[in-house]
């Protein structure tokens, strides 16, 4: 009798699990609403898409917002034995405005987020998310909303597929580049990810540039091979592991910079 009320309480807990909304809390949440979907399980790994749908005429900011406007935060409230492995953000819109540069989203924001789970599991998991934003039009509004999502078990989980037009609002990994300061105000750059047949990127710092706008690429060119400069401030910091987005048109990559690699063709002036 034990086992058999054990095992009743465990197929209602799951069945719970799999029956919650997605319930969305939040004060003042009135132009934008998200939704949580799982992509992909496998042993311990999986991955869910975050959609902040975004009412037409409204947008939201970047995690660097640029020189106007308000950062995007993500909060993961999570199980235990659950871990935030990657966050892959969408590519912002970059404007150059007379109030100064901004990175913005609209439209449906797609987010994926791979997650580590410590051991596989037959029962799905609730995991928390709060997204934190600006909202704007004319101004900038705080706003805050958290929505609820399933981390789905190994028993068959229920996926969905990513949309064409929300995966190509994502940014890809570019891996490492080969970095070098040559002045006070300039770094050299090995190459740069995205085509660069016509118009070069934009470099929109991840953090620890002290960078809020985005700044543009400059081509040089050498007797053997050529490089990409930019501007930074005199003062701006140069950790370790630097991240930049790298932005032409609506494509987007992230680089982590390594100052130790040797950047050939950049030279110190």
């Amino acid at each position: 009798m034990r086992r058999a009320i054990a095992c009743l309480s465990l197929l209602c807990a799951a069945t719970v699990l799999r029956a919650q909304p997605r319930a969305q809390i939040g004060d003042g949440v009135k132009h934008a609403r998200a939704s949580i979907d799982a992509i992909s399980s496998s042993g311990t790994r999986a991955r869910l898409l975050v959609t902040l749908a975004v009412d037409s005429g409204w947008h939201v900011s970047w995690r660097n917002p640029g020189e106007t406007g308000l950062p995007t935060r993500l909060s993961w409230s999570l199980p235990q034995g659950v871990r935030v492995l990657n966050e892959t953000w969408p590519v912002p819109v970059i404007a150059h405005t007379s109030v100064g540069a901004t990175h913005t989203l609209e439209g449906n924001v797609p987010w994926l987020v791979e997650f580590a789970v410590d051991s596989a599991t037959k029962v799905d998991r609730l995991v928390n998310l709060t997204m934190r934003y600006g909202i704007c039009r004319n101004v900038c509004i705080p706003e805050q909303l958290t929505v609820q999502g399933v981390l789905p078990g190994q028993r068959a989980p229920r996926l969905t597929s990513i949309a064409p037009t929300l995966r190509t609002r994502l940014s890809v990994d570019a891996g490492v580049i080969g970095a070098r300061r040559i002045s006070r105000t300039e770094l050299c750059l090995a190459r740069a990810p995205l085509s660069t047949a016509g118009a070069l990127p934009e470099v929109i710092a991840d953090s620890g540039l002290g960078l809020d706008a985005a700044m543009p690429l400059r081509r040089r060119v050498s007797a053997r091979n050529h490089v990409f400069v930019m501007n930074i401030p005199a003062a701006a910091p140069l950790p370790r592991d630097t991240r930049v987005l790298f932005v032409r048109d609506v494509s987007g990559a992230f680089a982590r910079l390594d100052f130790a690699r040797g950047a050939v063709g950049c030279t110190t002036r």
